[in-house]
């Protein structure tokens, strides 16, 4: 569909996050971020691809639905979520998520941090929203495990190469330039006052 039909038509959107009434993470910001989306004349439908709760079965309300079809610690999540995904055929599909987002295991948040990158290779139009990323990890340190490397960089993929990191090697390097200015500052401040107390000794 080009982009031309998609403003006459309007937008099917996809959001694949937590949903109230769950208490799974960003439910909350999920929630207001579907009323903005009402908000929008362009978008035409909302689509819900939420997590399960109990036995909750929500109707169609207006231009929402929600689906709920995927589980934490789950490690199907991701084949899940993909087709689902495929059965509603929306026009955009947005991942509002974490980082750990899927599952407090590392494989399994790994294996549902793959869906957004499955659905690209498929050729759907996918969005990735991270509201927080792992930025106290050094994932240049050749010291730490092989399997805790090769998640970091093979999620880091997955969600997209212009995606930004901060490092705490980075932040090592800012703060020893930060250190070395303020130290010579220091030494200026000494070798003045040094300056001053002959200049009145002298006088």
């Amino acid at each position: 569909m080009s982009v031309q039909e998609l403003r006459e038509q309007g937008i099917h959107v996809a959001l694949v996050s937590c949903y109230p009434p769950s208490t799974g993470p960003l439910s909350e910001y999920s929630y207001h971020l579907v009323k903005e989306y009402q908000r929008n004349s362009r978008i035409s439908k909302v689509t819900i691809i939420a997590d399960r709760v109990g036995d909750t079965k929500e109707k169609p309300s207006g231009r929402i639905d929600v689906v709920r079809c995927w589980s934490l610690n789950d490690p199907v999540t991701f084949f899940r979520i993909v087709k689902k995904s495929f059965e509603l055929r929306p026009d955009i599909i947005h991942f509002n998520i974490l980082f750990r987002q899927f599952s407090s295991n590392r494989l399994f948040n790994f294996l549902g941090l793959t869906a957004p990158a499955i659905l690209r290779l498929l050729r759907r139009r996918v969005v990735v929203t991270i509201h927080s990323l792992a930025e106290s990890l050094d994932i240049v340190c050749y010291s730490a495990p092989i399997a805790l490397r090769l998640h970091i960089n093979t999620s880091k993929a997955s969600l997209g190469r212009d995606t930004e990191h901060t490092t705490s090697s980075q932040f090592r390097m800012e703060s020893s330039s930060r250190q070395r200015g303020s130290s010579r500052s220091r030494e200026r401040d000494s070798c003045s006052s040094e300056r001053l107390d002959r200049t009145r000794t002298q006088n």
